[in-house]
């Protein structure tokens, strides 16, 4: 499983940084709580792109998100069910290496 830190981590990324009050940070821990982080990755800065992967209950989610100057990840968390057949056939432009990582995670998991 996923140490609390980590968590903590994604949550802070992904929720208003105004505050820690943010019922979707809360959201964002609840949902990742038990669950198996296998991939979490964000490029950019002034903009960006971010993705996570993770198994929970025998099931893949994966989160999408992106941002331009203006704003942040916030308001974005919405996990969906996946696969790997799903995961091999997307072009994850702008997020380094996460194509050869989900790869490298598909065989594994045959």
């Amino acid at each position: 499983m996923t140490n609390a830190s980590e968590i903590e981590e994604i949550a802070d990324c992904w929720s208003d940084p105004v505050g820690s009050e943010d019922p979707e940070r809360d959201e964002i821990i609840s949902d990742l709580t038990d669950a198996e982080i296998l991939i979490s990755e964000y490029e950019g800065g002034y903009d960006g792109v971010a993705f996570v992967l993770y198994r929970k209950n025998g099931k893949l989610f994966e989160v999408n998100g992106s941002h331009c100057s203006c704003f942040g990840l916030e308001r974005q968390w919405a996990p969906e069910e996946t696969s790997f057949g799903v995961l091999l056939n997307r072009n994850f432009y702008g997020l380094g290496n996460v194509e050869f990582q989900i790869e490298k995670l598909a065989k594994g998991s045959e």
